[in-house]
């Protein structure tokens, strides 16, 4: 890491802390100024106007619920890509989502409720940093086990 290669004794252990410590709503401020960057990009913007989006509803189907946590979007590797799809849910019920392309939307859609589910839950808890929410403690062995073992985009590196 850069940060440790030029560190000086009397300078903090981490890039982070040293950042936190010159102003603590940087990383604030700098999401938001990067997405007003990213959101005035002609062509982020088309890409995120030319997606699909849909409110997927789940309590018809299943009595699963939805959690989320501090890193609570879900995105693919690239929403460039034609399979490219992101999500965010909305409510213990509700998942808001974009897709990229009608296939991918339909085959997104076509799965059970259950799988769904249990696919944005292990995401949620796979991403969670510091929190993870759910309804009850029914999943509490997962997050105790699965708690962030997944990447996640940080303007921070995750400390080691």
């Amino acid at each position: 890491m850069r940060y440790q290669a030029e560190r000086k004794p009397n300078w903090p252990e981490t890039f982070k802390e040293m950042m936190l410590g010159v102003d603590p709503a940087l990383a604030e401020r700098t999401a938001i100024l990067t997405a007003t960057r990213m959101m005035q990009n002609e062509k982020v913007l088309t890409m995120f106007m030319s997606a699909m989006w849909n409110v997927l509803d789940v309590s018809p189907n299943t009595d699963k619920r939805f959690m989320t946590s501090d890193h609570p979007v879900i995105m693919t590797s690239g929403l460039g890509r034609d399979d490219g799809h992101f999500a965010l849910a909305l409510s213990p019920t509700h998942l808001f989502a974009g897709f990229m392309n009608q296939q991918i939307r339909t085959a997104i859609q076509n799965l059970h409720p259950n799988v769904i589910v249990d696919t944005v839950n292990n995401l949620m808890i796979g991403q969670g940093r510091k929190y993870v929410y759910g309804l009850d403690n029914g999943p509490l062995e997962q997050v105790r086990a699965s708690m962030g073992t997944l990447d996640y985009m940080t303007f921070f590196p995750e400390e080691d």
